[in-house]
């Protein structure tokens, strides 16, 4: 399935050092073996392409409820520490590079794999 090669593009100036994989019917960038931001195929997992991002999971509920934000679900069930922005959310730059930076601050406490 065709992803937003745009926004592909974009999310690829915010992370020029990240290593880009294919995966969920998207691509995804990771650092230090560790995902930072996703990008959703049309139609995959949702109606709209959408950036998945990590946080931390007792941030979740509260990001929940931020305009274009909703939950990751893996088989039928809501993911803690993940979250789906539309990309009408990271239309503009600085918006963009706040979600990225939000959820690379989060991976950077993580354990390299």
């Amino acid at each position: 399935m065709a992803f937003d090669e745009g926004l592909a593009e974009r999310i690829r100036d915010v992370v020029p050092t990240a290593t880009e994989k294919r995966m969920f019917g998207g691509i995804g960038w990771m650092e230090r073996g560790n995902l930072v931001v996703g990008l959703m195929s049309q139609g995959s997992l949702s109606d709209v392409d959408a950036i998945i991002v990590r946080c931390r999971p007792e941030e979740t509920a509260s990001l929940l409820r931020e305009p274009g934000v909703r939950p990751f679900e893996q088989r039928g069930k809501a993911m803690q520490g993940w979250v789906l922005v539309e990309a009408e959310a990271v239309a503009e730059e600085p918006e963009l590079q706040a979600w990225v930076e939000r959820s690379r601050k989060f991976v950077r406490t993580l354990p390299a794999k």
